[in-house]
Order: structure tokens, then C-alpha cells, then sequence
């Protein structure tokens, strides 16, 4: 039980795998998902790195198929393991990503975390690159932290999950 609540290593959890009942020590990260056809590196994967590298011991929900975007995972199934995780979650780190074809649905699920989970919200990429004016006084207002960059918001978060 006591790994279950404090893994000695980084384990990622995708939305084809069973989460954990048991998982205090935990990050979700939500925004844009890179297709391996774009030609895009996934922001995921060097969260993903960057956690490694730094030795953190914990889970990191990940909504993505590992290994392949072919799956027998249902639409619904996978927003029900998408809310399952959110909930689970001990931070969500959002990232806003500088897509115009990704923010409506960015901003349609960021407004539904802000709404939700603002106690476990952590914005990434609030940089200047975009109108954010609006976006920021609401996250000023309800407390939920802003980084600039991936690398200061996981040193936050390994920070917070001590």
C-alpha cells in the first residue's frame, strides 16, 4: 500500500491503462495532444524526460494511447478516464498551447478545470505570444499559478508534492 501512495519511481500512466486507486503523489498533464504525423514534439514527452532527469517519484497521468494512436478506447471511455485522472490528480498542469486550431477546445476545457479543480490548476506557456489579459485576471483572481515555461512549472510542482 505505501508504494501505492509514494512510488519509488516516475510512473506514467496513459489513457489506456488502469489508474491507480491510491494515487496521492500524482500529475496530470492537460493541453494540446501532438499527433506523430504533425511532425511535432509532444510537450508531454519532455515533461516527461524532464521528471525523469530529476529523479521524481510519483505518477503522471497522461492522456494519450501509449505507443499508438489505434486503440479499442471509446470516445466516452476515454473522457471517463480523462475525469477519473483529473480527480485522482494532486496537480493539473495546463498547457495553452500557441495552436490556433487547438485553442477552442484548450480554452472549453480550461474553463471547465478553472470551474472545477482551480485548487490543483497550474497554467504553462503564459507568455506574451498571445492575448492572455483576460485568461490572467481570472487566474490572478481565483490564485492559480502562471509559468512561463515547462521547466519552471515542474520544478513547482516536484516542489509542491514533497
Amino acid at each position: 500500500l505505501d508504494l501505492l501512495l509514494n512510488p519509488d519511481t516516475l510512473i506514467p500512466i496513459y489513457a489506456n491503462q488502469r489508474i491507480p486507486v491510491c494515487a496521492s503523489k500524482s500529475i496530470f498533464l492537460v493541453g494540446s495532444t501532438y499527433y506523430p504525423n504533425r511532425n511535432i514534439d509532444s510537450w508531454r514527452t519532455t515533461a516527461l524526460n524532464y521528471l525523469k532527469n530529476k529523479d521524481f517519484k510519483g505518477y503522471v497521468f497522461i492522456p494519450e494511447i501509449e505507443n499508438s494512436y489505434e486503440t479499442d478506447l471509446t470516445y466516452n471511455n476515454h473522457l471517463e478516464w480523462e475525469e477519473y485522472a483529473l480527480k485522482k490528480a494532486g496537480i493539473i498542469i495546463f498547457w495553452l498551447s500557441n495552436e490556433l486550431e487547438n485553442l477552442d477546445i484548450d480554452y472549453l476545457k480550461l474553463g471547465y478545470l478553472l470551474a472545477k479543480f482551480p485548487e490543483k490548476l497550474i497554467l504553462v506557456n503564459m507568455d506574451n505570444s498571445r492575448d492572455n489579459h483576460y485568461l490572467k485576471y481570472y487566474c490572478d483572481n481565483l490564485n492559480i499559478p502562471q509559468c512561463l515555461s515547462l521547466e519552471e512549472t515542474l520544478n513547482m510542482v516536484m516542489e509542491k508534492l514533497k
